[in-house]
């Protein structure tokens, strides 16, 4: 990692109607399980940033599954397991992975096999995650997205001052793969993913969706709808 030539940008992201999404639910849905889909989601449409460096053969290599590493602190320092497939991954199987890594990481139970073969990874230290970060690119990766703390900020809405959940997402990069304009055309895609909430599971939720989480999200559906023609 020490020889890539890094390079980071950073964006704030208003994540208000995301926390206030979680609130309608019945079950745990976490911060990192949400981005982790938006981040899938984004890499299929800018592919270039889910590739790996071939050291051997000297050139990079793009992949079609998107293989996400998910970095956590363990008492033996930082594991990065593998959600391996994440873009296959419903949110239910994404949050199950997360649940079952915290309890993996706690009892330091990981084989070799689950902490290799990462192609984008996502690092976050929750409500310690500060105001902005360089993260380390995890080779042989080409790309690292850093998650910080949520806080409230006054922002300007429709020419009005209010009070609003942001947080601010810093990507690194390897500058022989990525250039700038990719770099921030990706960070843009994943922003308003998050900021709109353009999910399907949210737009036409699964049974196993609205069993999990609760007829709350039907409500919360018909609330932002109604919501939205009241602003037009």
């Amino acid at each position: 990692a020490t020889t890539i030539p890094h390079f980071t940008i950073t964006e704030e992201c208003d994540v208000t109607d995301l926390c206030d999404f979680r609130t309608h639910l019945k079950a745990p849905l976490s911060i990192v399980a949400l981005f982790s889909y938006a981040v899938c989601r984004s890499l299929q449409v800018f592919p270039t940033l889910n590739m790996t460096y071939d050291d051997k053969n000297n050139h990079f290599v793009k992949h079609e599954a998107i293989h996400l590493g998910i970095a956590a602190h363990a008492n033996e320092g930082l594991l990065v397991p593998v959600m391996f497939g994440a873009h296959d991954h419903t949110i239910i199987q994404m949050q199950d992975f997360l649940t079952t890594m915290e309890t993996n990481v706690t009892n330091q139970s990981f084989t070799p096999k689950e902490l290799k073969g990462s192609t984008f990874t996502i690092s976050s230290l929750g409500k310690l995650g500060a105001l902005s970060a360089t993260p380390i690119i995890n080779y042989p990766e080409v790309a690292i997205l850093s998650l910080h703390c949520i806080q409230q900020r006054p922002r300007y809405i429709n020419n009005k001052l209010t009070q609003r959940a942001v947080m601010n997402i810093s990507l690194s990069l390897d500058h022989r793969a990525i250039d700038g304009y990719a770099a921030a055309s990706f960070l843009h895609h994943l922003k308003q993913l998050i900021e709109t909430l353009d999910f399907e599971f949210i737009k036409k939720p699964s049974q196993q969706f609205s069993k999990m989480f609760g007829l709350n999200l039907v409500n919360y559906i018909k609330k932002d709808v109604r919501s939205k023609k009241k602003n037009k």
